[in-house]
């Protein structure tokens, strides 16, 4: 583990040393229209993210013209990074070696404690198995999208191959497993878990669902309301169409299908952000981080 550790910091330092000197060669250079600008590294993975088709759906590109000009320009960072979560369907593991291989993977480079393999997962080797930065609501939802995969005994064993911190993690993001028609009970911004078929929904099903973006106004950011239907595209996960109660999913990309098949899904409920009429409490919803098929 030390020669690892040694080998990572070793690696960092030669890292931070060239970014030094990128730095200092950057602001010596003469400023001009070709010199790139902070905005060029969301440029390029907006780029990507165009090219792999996360951006696009039949009907064409999620994007308007005016907010991918200001994408283009780098000058929209925080709208960028509303598309950096992309709901995924993940590949079911069924048996504990292959949840382990996943997990106890030992972390990403700075993940000095964590060794692959070693049959104890901590909380980067949680973030990097649940494809997070950090093992928050994101990676906990995948850990137990996957270990709900497994059998009630190996279960178990995942459960209590976290360590100390890892399993703090878990137990302060654990999401609630209910049923679609209860998941909008819960409290704003709390994770859950729905076993359900998703059909699609028409966006006039999601009349008054609204979100906030940022958008740039000169030199600053403003908050502005939008369709919910202008960023996702909505599945009905409970009622019927029209009918009050009904659970309505909201999910990115718009061309990612889920239809024909049961699905175990992990959310975050979220509520409308547009005044309600009196009397009337906001209009709830589900933003999907992903799903398992059961």
């Amino acid at each position: 583990m030390v020669p690892r550790a040694l080998g990572t910091i070793a690696i960092a330092l030669v890292a931070l040393s060239m970014l030094m000197n990128a730095s200092t060669a950057r602001s010596q250079a003469q400023p001009s229209e070709q010199t790139p600008r902070i905005g060029a590294r969301v440029d390029r993975s907006h780029q990507d993210a165009r090219r792999a088709g996360t951006h696009a759906n039949a009907e064409g590109a999620c994007l308007s013209k005016t907010e991918s000009d200001s994408l283009n320009r780098g000058s929209n960072q925080r709208l960028a990074s509303q598309y950096a979560a992309f709901m995924k369907v993940l590949k079911p593991l069924r048996t504990l070696d292959g949840f382990s291989r996943a997990f106890d993977n030992g972390g990403r480079f700075w993940s000095l404690w964590s060794d692959a393999g070693d049959g104890v997962i901590t909380k980067g080797e949680l973030a990097k198995g649940g494809a997070s930065l950090a093992a928050g609501r994101t990676a906990v939802l995948h850990f137990e999208l996957l270990r709900g995969c497994l059998s009630v005994a190996d279960a178990k064993e995942a459960l209590a191959s976290l360590d100390k911190k890892a399993t703090a993690r878990w137990k302060k993001h654990e999401p609630v497993r209910c049923s679609s028609a209860d998941a909008l009970a819960q409290r704003k911004g709390t994770a859950v878990i729905v076993e359900c078929e998703p059909v699609r929904a028409e966006d006039r099903e999601g009349e008054g669902l609204t979100l906030v973006i940022m958008i740039p106004a000169g030199k600053v950011m403003v908050p502005v309301v939008v369709p919910v239907t202008r960023r996702y595209r909505l599945w009905r996960l409970s009622g019927r169409a029209g009918s009050a109660g009904t659970t309505l999913l909201a999910v990115s990309p718009k061309g990612l299908d889920l239809s024909g098949r049961r699905l175990a899904i992990g959310a975050i409920v979220e509520e409308s952000h547009s005044k309600p009429a009196k009397g009337e409490s906001k209009r709830r919803y589900l933003v999907g981080v992903a799903a398992c098929p059961i």
